[in-house]
């Protein structure tokens, strides 16, 4: 196989949503069917789970609608195209899969294997022993809900949490969970400032910014300001989606500022000021956070590829 296949294939494995929408384009050529009929029929009939499939209505029973942090409905139509579960359906999913009866254990394995060092693999974090899968996380979220799966493999458990009220603490939650289940102490994870603060920037920047400082100032006892970082990157990203490129650059200098990063978390930072710069043509900017990026990370594979599509 020529070395340009290979490289392409690899690329195809990254895990990434254009990669997932790439992934399924190509099940749809090799199976002659739709996407989710081979899902129904080749995978999801292996693992025993019930899953719902709504006729394009936004809800039907049991399922649980959406809201945000100010208590504001947020659930809409998913499309015919979608699938629901229940706790006890993800559980059926994930010990099938560990069982080795959605794929071969050996096509867990190169699951995964990760492409790219800034990246997780098509499990999420997985990892493996002479015996089998060891440990596995793997979390989503969208419109307000937000899921995550952690099997520990040294007890066999398997933890899983679904919310309606996204606040990307699931994973701490469940990080709890297991440490009382091992009879070691535990945090109680804070609120998230990331979901406060994206709604209130991108209406009126000024005053979100003003809403941020008071949150930092005068109530850190109740949001997560250890992870301050973290949720302004995941900010600066949200405005970057709804092309408010000149806020996201100002809130990403406020992570930069925010506390002790490591050295490929700031050239994660200084990639996404490069991709705002390049987005409203500021190229010499672009340049320089991209090589800072790279001065930082040189394994950072994304700055790299944005460094040789920079026009000359």
């Amino acid at each position: 196989m020529k070395s340009e296949t290979v490289a392409a294939l690899r690329r195809l494995l990254i895990y990434s949503n254009a990669n997932v929408f790439l992934q399924q384009k190509v099940i749809e050529r090799v199976s002659g069917t739709s996407y989710m009929n081979f899902l129904r029929s080749t995978l999801l009939a292996r693992s025993g789970s019930q899953f719902a499939t709504p006729d394009g209505t936004v809800l039907a029973p049991p399922m649980a609608g959406s809201f945000d942090n100010d208590g504001k409905d947020t659930t809409f139509s998913q499309g015919d195209e979608t699938l629901y579960l229940s706790a006890h359906d993800l559980y059926r999913w994930v010990s099938a899969l560990h069982a080795g009866k959605i794929i071969s254990l050996a096509s867990l394995r190169r699951l995964a294997d990760r492409y790219d060092a800034n990246s997780e693999s098509s499990l999420g974090m997985a990892e493996f022993d002479a015996q089998g899968i060891r440990l596995h996380r793997h979390d989503g979220s969208g419109n307000n809900y937000e899921a995550v799966a952690n099997y520990l493999g040294t007890n066999d458990t398997t933890i899983l949490l679904l919310s309606n009220n996204q606040n990307f603490k699931l994973g701490e939650l469940s990080a709890a969970i297991a440490a009382i289940l091992d009879e070691q102490p535990y945090q109680i994870p804070k609120k998230s400032i990331y979901l406060d603060i994206r709604g209130k920037l991108e209406r009126q920047f000024d005053d979100g910014l003003a809403f941020y400082r008071d949150l930092k100032w005068n109530k850190s006892e109740h949001y997560d300001f250890a992870a301050e970082t973290g949720d302004l990157v995941r900010t600066a990203n949200y405005l970057m989606r709804r092309e408010r490129f000149a806020d996201a650059i100002s809130i990403l200098h406020l992570s930069l500022a925010a506390g002790e990063n490591s050295k490929q978390e700031q050239s994660g930072i200084y990639e996404l000021l490069a991709a705002c710069h390049s987005s409203i043509k500021q190229y010499a900017m672009t340049s320089l956070y991209l090589n800072r990026a790279l001065t930082l990370d040189p394994a950072n594979t994304r700055a790299t590829q944005a460094l040789a599509r920079l026009p000359k």
